[in-house]
């Protein structure tokens, strides 16, 4: 019997959970990751350092094989190449638009305003370009389009204080998102 084939899109410490427990369901797994020395890499029974922001290297290493499953593993913005993999194969998971939405907080909120989900104003600053002052909302958040976690995340009150924190760091080198501030409940 052909064992099933499982694919790990970047394997970090944090992929090793999922590799043992597809591996003791029977399935082969076929690892990828950049860094030589990813630790889910040495759980694999296969493994290609390889750009994992490309997907078609990623086929390439298959050799025609077609993987039955794609681990969910913790890889934010490069979710999407395991939507184009999913495309690819006719696999059952987030496809490319989806992990799109899923990734790009610009586009989730436009996604989340037009279905009346959200309503607060949202700026986008693209890199290497200047803010609009007179279209900024306080209090405000600012953050990078891309990303996850609290990576240069900034709640800003006051014109003043926007003056002293960001503005001196505008033009960005990415993409950037001014968004009005909600406050949580007490």
């Amino acid at each position: 019997m052909k064992k099933k084939i499982a694919l790990v899109i970047g394997a970090s410490k944090e992929s090793i959970f999922a590799i043992n427990k597809a591996k003791n369901m029977g399935f082969y797994i076929i690892a990828f990751d950049e860094n030589p020395n990813a630790d889910g890499l040495y759980y694999a029974d296969e493994k290609y350092i390889t750009d994992i922001k490309n997907p078609k290297l990623i086929i390439e290493h298959l050799q025609g094989r077609k993987p039955d499953i794609i681990l969910p593993v913790p890889i934010g913005r490069y979710l999407i190449t395991i939507g184009k993999i999913n495309d690819y194969y006719n696999l059952k998971g987030c496809s490319e638009f989806s992990s799109n939405i899923c990734t790009d907080k610009y586009l989730f909120h436009k996604k989340l305003n037009k279905n009346n989900l959200r309503n607060i104003n949202c700026n986008l600053i693209k890199a290497n370009k200047e803010a609009d002052e007179n279209n900024l909302h306080f209090p405000m958040i600012v953050k990078p389009r891309y990303g996850s976690g609290n990576r240069g995340v900034i709640a800003v009150f006051s014109k003043e204080e926007y003056n002293e924190k960001i503005k001196p760091q505008i033009p960005f080198k990415e993409d950037y998102l001014f968004e009005n501030l909600v406050g949580g409940g007490d």
